[in-house]
């Protein structure tokens, strides 16, 4: 991806770490992707937590964090999940205003509903500890 230089590098090892020791709600019965950004979080929450994994992509910003549309909006159909009841985990890299996170909700109709960030602003915020400004995943590396 363009745009790294500069930015620190978290370790896939810190990030698979910190998720392993996360506190997550023991009712979750779905985790669901933001696309793009939250692909390869989602995947480490399902996976540690046990739980299926759906998607939903959510356009806002390009790989250089520019505004592609004026507000975040989905692309394609919201992911589909059971009426299983239990908290449903939505998941992406990162969250700075909580929009993209609010047009997902949108989508997901009534349903307890928690925001899983790696870093940033969300109701669980993995890596808390991060440096403020932008950082690079393991995944974005060319």
């Amino acid at each position: 991806m363009t745009g790294n230089a500069g930015k620190p590098l978290v370790p896939f090892e810190e990030i698979s770490r910190a998720v392993r020791e996360a506190r997550f709600p023991t009712d979750v019965s779905a985790v669901i992707a933001v696309l793009r950004g939250g692909r390869v979080p989602a995947s480490l929450v399902a996976f540690q937590l046990s739980r299926p994994l759906h998607s939903m992509r959510i356009v806002f910003r390009d790989d250089a964090n520019n505004p592609q549309t004026a507000s975040p909006r989905l692309v394609g159909r919201p992911a589909v999940l059971s009426d299983a009841a239990g908290t449903v985990l939505l998941v992406d890299d990162v969250s700075v205003s909580g929009a993209t996170f609010a047009e997902a909700r949108r989508h997901l109709g009534p349903r307890r509903i928690l925001t899983v960030a790696l870093k940033g602003n969300a109701d669980i915020v993995v890596m808390p500890d991060l440096p403020s400004g932008c950082v690079r995943w393991p995944w974005n590396e060319e």
